[in-house]
C-alpha cells in the first residue's frame, strides 16, 4: 500500500483516517452544546470546527508520509520531497523510547483535556492555545530506538 496523505479536505488517504479518528473523539463535548444554541448556529460551528480537524489532519497526515519518505542519511528539505517511500515496519516501546511516548501521550492528552471541557469552553481557539503551549513546552522527538525491519 503506498503511502497517501490525502488531501486537505481529508476526503481520502490518511488525513481522511485521522479526521475521522479526531471527529469519533471530539464531536461528542460539541453536541452537547447543541440544545444552547440555535440550530443555524450550531451547523455554523460545526463547519468551523471540522474545517480546523480538516486542516489538522492533513497536516498531521502529510508531516508523517513525509518523515516516512525521507532519507535517513540526508535531512529533509521542504521544498525538495524525495520521490522514493521508504517501507518499514517499526516496533517500539515506551521503556526503549520513552521519550517519544511520553511526547505522543502528552500530545493525546492536549485532546482529552480540550475534549472534556464544559459546553462552550472547548473552542477552536482553546484547542489554539493548548496545542500551541504544548508545542512550545515539549520539542519534537526526533529519533526512535526500536526495532526497524
Amino acid at each position: 500500500m503506498a503511502l497517501n496523505p490525502g488531501d486537505q479536505e481529508a476526503t481520502e488517504g490518511m488525513a481522511r483516517e485521522v479526521f475521522l479518528a479526531l471527529r469519533q473523539v471530539l464531536r461528542p463535548p460539541l453536541d452537547e452544546v447543541e440544545d444552547t444554541m440555535s440550530e443555524e448556529e450550531f451547523e455554523d460551528l460545526i463547519e468551523e470546527v471540522e474545517e480546523g480537524w480538516r486542516n489538522l489532519s492533513f497536516g498531521v497526515a502529510r508531516g508523517v508520509v513525509a518523515h516516512l519518505q525521507r532519507d535517513p542519511d540526508d535531512p529533509p528539505d521542504p521544498a525538495d520531497p524525495p520521490d522514493e517511500t521508504e517501507y518499514a515496519e517499526v516496533f517500539s516501546s515506551s521503556e526503549e523510547d520513552s521519550t517519544y511516548w511520553a511526547w505522543v501521550t502528552g500530545f493525546a492528552g492536549v485532546f482529552r483535556g480540550w475534549a472534556q471541557l464544559q459546553p462552550g469552553q472547548a473552542t477552536v481557539a482553546e484547542l489554539r492555545t493548548r496545542l500551541n503551549t504544548f508545542f512550545q513546552n515539549n520539542p519534537d522527538p526526533t529519533s526512535l530506538r526500536g526495532i526497524v525491519r
